[in-house]
């Protein structure tokens, strides 16, 4: 799979350059991961680098350490929503097509059997999220 980054390598900066104490790619590498992660929130998404940075470190250089909740709020804020747009949709084709756009991922909802029966009948991949109200299925 190829690094995410280089699908919003046109995104441009909207910090000041003066102002800029963490790379805008770390930055986005970061709330990536968080939010994959389960992630909800600037807040969630400092608290995870932050939990994560040895792991950062050993690809990123952090100049400016793991941004704040509000440095992720203030650059997102900033990018210009088009530009950040077409590097997600085109990161995320490319991962369908590392599929052949087979893999489905749905929420509770999908574990209804006739949604998970219709999935399962087209010979898709899938991941389905349970919750705690599904004890069986959720062990």
């Amino acid at each position: 799979m190829d690094n995410p980054l280089k699908y919003f390598a046109e995104l441009r900066d909207p910090r000041v350059e003066r102002n800029r104490e963490h790379l805008l790619e770390e930055i986005l590498s970061m709330a990536i991961a968080a939010i994959l992660s389960g992630a909800n929130g600037w807040n969630e998404i400092e608290d995870y680098a932050q939990s994560k940075v040895e792991w950062f470190e050993s690809f990123l250089r952090l100049p400016g350490g793991v941004p704040s909740h509000d440095t992720f709020n203030r650059v997102f804020s900033a990018l210009d929503p088009e530009e950040l747009e077409k590097g997600f949709v085109a990161w995320v084709s490319s991962i369908a097509r590392l599929t052949a756009g087979e893999v489905v991922t749905i929420d509770a909802m999908g574990c209804q059997r006739s949604i998970a029966a219709k999935i399962v009948e087209k010979k898709a991949d899938y991941i389905l999220a349970v919750t705690e109200n599904q004890g069986h299925l959720l062990e």
